[in-house]
């Protein structure tokens, strides 16, 4: 069911999966989504209630991030009674400083499964000047959970939209950056508004939205108590070119790249292994390697492109954790891909390194090496171009042996 702005349609009990999908041509343009947990009065009841790349799962498990890390996952049975509504929205990160806006974007899908008829939005986005989305609602009317289209832009970014949602925000990497010159007067909201309590008391610490972008040779360090760090999602996107038609999509002419993630990983005690697509070496997450790679795109349609977990939780059995980019299919043109590697894990700023300092004709890229020192993860940026996976091997001491393999 194709939806509009303002349109609503009642959802079956369950978990619901809502997905959101963007076209996107500015390879800097970065998209953020969050879920926002609120009660009758429009806000969240702490900064729990806020649900993104810093802080994937709510605190009830009702609400959490889905693998792509562009979408959720809502047990509608398990959400608190006291939370009637659940905000989805869509940023750009730090699109004030960098003078991006939704205008920018080609087109945005929301999509909901799970809850009976597939439903599916695509709000207009080509006029808006705002680095703000708020894309749709889940939310409860006369016992009956309900979807509402919504597509209402919201000037300042991902920092204003969580405090105008009750969240109290520590670290805003857009707060300072000047607002659009003329900026319009946001579209109506989808329902009225209603008063903000008298006083909201914050159950937790202020909600950081930093990111952190590695740079070579400024290595950054993380520290969990117990050296515990959760999941650790290690995300591998880069640019794709636009669909062929006729006869060139029958030539696969427009096809471009097919990058695959993967690592090398050692273990304190003496255990080293590679996860990769490549000779279908998977991975397993609760138990040894503690690393799983999280399928294969070998189409190039995912706009999510691909995922490597790791078991931050057993991060004291790690030595160190190479993590590496390979050119499978195309020609090995590292500036047209305009890679970028992120790593998320629980309470944690996000880490982003880009593919840059490019190098053509080599097919591996070692892009960052995770080490364990004294349980906490020391974070270095490497941009290091090889030919194959056994000279880069040579170059980073791992001594495996290495022969041709396939997926």
């Amino acid at each position: 069911m194709d939806m509009q702005p303002g349109q609503n349609t009642a959802l079956s009990g369950g978990p619901i999966n809502i997905s959101i999908a963007v076209q996107n041509s500015v390879s800097s343009l970065e998209l953020d989504a969050s879920a926002f947990m609120l009660t009758e009065a429009g806000k969240v009841t702490d900064d729990a209630g806020m649900v993104f790349y810093g802080q994937p799962k709510s605190k009830d498990g009702s609400v959490s991030v889905d693998g792509s890390g562009k979408g959720f996952v809502i047990d509608l049975s398990r959400v608190p009674p006291n939370i009637t509504r659940i905000a989805i929205t869509l940023t750009i990160d730090q699109g004030q400083k960098r003078g991006q806006r939704f205008g920018m974007v080609n087109s945005v899908v929301v999509s909901v499964e799970g809850g009976g008829e597939p439903l599916r939005f695509a709000p207009s986005v080509q006029q808006m000047t705002e680095t703000a989305l708020i894309l749709g609602e889940v939310y409860q009317r006369n016992g009956q959970w309900k979807f509402r289209a919504v597509g209402q832009g919201f000037i300042g970014g991902l920092g204003p939209l969580a405090r105008h949602f009750g969240v109290d925000i520590s670290d805003d990497p857009d707060a300072g950056a000047s607002a659009p010159a003329a900026a319009p007067t946001p579209p109506r909201a989808a329902a009225p508004p209603t008063p903000t309590p008298t006083a909201t008391p914050a159950a937790a610490p202020a909600v950081s939205l930093a990111k952190i972008t590695l740079e070579k040779k400024k290595p950054v360090s993380l520290q969990k108590e117990g050296g515990r760090f959760g999941e650790i999602v290690v995300n591998l996107n880069w640019s794709r070119p636009a669909k062929a038609s006729g006869l060139g999509s029958l030539f696969k002419g427009n096809k471009g790249v097919d990058l695959d993630i993967g690592c090398m990983l050692e273990h304190r005690n003496g255990l080293k292994g590679v996860v990769q697509a490549l000779g279908n070496t998977f991975g397993a997450l609760r138990e040894p390697p503690f690393v799983q790679l999280m399928g294969d795109d070998r189409t190039g349609d995912s706009t999510a492109g691909e995922f490597l977990h790791i078991n931050g939780d057993q991060w004291s059995e790690f030595k160190r954790v190479l993590i590496f980019a390979f050119i499978y299919e195309g020609a090995p043109n590292w500036a047209a891909a305009n890679g970028v590697v992120s790593i998320k894990m629980p309470g944690q700023p996000e880490l982003e390194a880009r593919l840059d300092s490019h190098e053509s004709g080599k097919a591996m890229c070692a892009i960052a090496m995770l080490e364990n020192e004294g349980n906490t993860i020391r974070a270095s940026k490497l941009i290091e171009y090889f030919s194959d996976h056994e000279q880069m091997d040579r170059a980073y001491g791992f001594g495996f042996r290495w022969r041709a393999g396939s997926k």
